[in-house]
């Protein structure tokens, strides 16, 4: 077994945090990451918000990508579709 992976530290607030959002290409994915972000904005003051968009549903964020979300981002969400 490899090392342990430990989790990043939960925000204490969203409010002023810079969120990321990862579209995965699965159905829906993207009007669900839209409506997480409406949803956001509607309930917290956020910073600012970033998309990105994966090439397919099994292709991994390309390194420039993940550099960016490193850069740019506080928290980073990602999750299904369909």
């Amino acid at each position: 077994m490899g090392p342990a992976i430990r989790r990043a530290p939960r925000l204490a607030t969203l409010d002023g945090a810079r969120i990321g959002f990862v579209c995965n290409k699965k159905t829906n994915n993207e009007v669900l990451m839209d409506a997480l972000v409406a949803a956001l904005r509607e309930s917290t003051t956020l910073a600012a918000t970033h998309k990105w968009k994966k090439s397919s549903v099994y292709a991994a964020l390309p390194k420039r990508a993940m550099n960016e979300v490193l850069e740019r981002c506080d928290a980073l969400v990602a999750g299904p579709g369909d």
